[in-house]
């Protein structure tokens, strides 16, 4: 099985063609070491499995630049047709629990994206390998800062806009957002 990177490279993958995807929640603030605990979760919304490796996680930083960093393959295969994956970095140390079998993909040696801010509102994209964006959170519009758990998208397949996002106080990696209503939960 080839990367996305190697298919975009070879010209046998257009980003139109890929499964539909959707960041869907992250979490910046924490427990020490933040470095083990902080993730993105993406959802495939499409009808076909996808492989994340190779495409490219940005986030803003405090300046308004934007830092990447290629999602490298992780554990647990493919991210299923209507499922969920978690991008987390290198020091990624699973004290949450997650579903069996969950895809977890890496986004930097040490921490995700070397870190993602405390202080600020989480501003994350997903794009492909030549930067087309694919799905972001926070990134369009203003997102709360979640000072207690995770930045999560309420509707899945809606908008990033400041009235599709809610800081519920908790993290569910893997599992369906707790603002999500039920019949929407990849």
């Amino acid at each position: 099985l080839r990367t996305v990177r190697q298919a975009f490279e070879t010209g046998d993958l257009q980003p139109g063609s890929l499964p539909r995807l959707s960041v869907t929640e992250a979490l910046a603030l924490a427990a020490a070491p933040e470095a083990g605990g902080e993730f993105a979760e993406i959802a495939n919304l499409g009808s076909t499995a996808a492989d994340l490796a190779g495409l490219r996680l940005v986030k803003r930083t405090a300046s308004g630049l934007a830092q990447r960093c290629a999602i490298e393959p992780g554990e647990g295969g493919l991210v299923p047709a209507g499922g969920l994956a978690l991008v987390a970095g290198g020091a990624w140390d699973g004290r949450y629990p997650v579903p069996p079998g969950l895809p977890i993909y890496r986004c930097g040696a040490g921490a995700l994206l070397g870190g993602l801010a405390d202080d600020r509102p989480v501003a994350l994209l997903l794009e492909t390998p030549g930067g087309a964006p694919l799905s972001s959170l926070g990134w369009e519009a203003p997102a709360p800062r979640c000072t207690r758990g995770s930045l999560e998208r309420v509707h899945p397949a809606g908008p990033d806009e400041a009235s599709n996002l809610a800081c519920p106080g908790t993290a569910t990696p893997g599992a369906c957002n707790a603002s999500t209503p039920p019949g929407e939960c990849p």
